[in-house]
């Protein structure tokens, strides 16, 4: 699971029900690199705007509330994943950050390179 994944969001794919001005902060590139480890960098529009530790067990993903960054959500996030050929999915398990799922789980992650 390791590894940089990418996935591009329009104003299509984010819940009318978001706030608008949050509505326009997620249109755009996302890349979350999964190191070694357990810690995870995610940028926007080329931006780190979060850093947070993660742990793998079985198809249980999870992000700790210990994540920092001006997009940081401060919550566990809890997720199953499957990869299939560069496409990774995360499905929510549980996670009360709206963002962050619309972020991960609207489509699945292409691997980069």
């Amino acid at each position: 699971m390791t590894g940089e994944y990418t996935v591009t969001l329009a104003a299509a794919d984010i819940p009318s029900t978001m706030p608008d001005s949050i509505r326009q902060q997620m249109i755009g590139t996302w890349n979350i690199a999964l190191h070694e480890g357990g810690h995870s960098v995610v940028t926007y529009n080329g931006r780190e705007v979060v850093q947070a530790p993660y742990v793998v067990s079985g198809d249980q993903f999870t992000l700790t509330a210990e994540d920092t960054g001006p997009y940081a959500c401060k919550s566990e996030g809890r997720y199953t994943w499957q990869m299939s050929g560069d496409q990774l999915t995360l499905t929510r398990v549980q996670d009360e950050c709206d963002g962050r799922v619309v972020v991960l789980t609207t489509r699945p992650l292409t691997r980069r390179g």
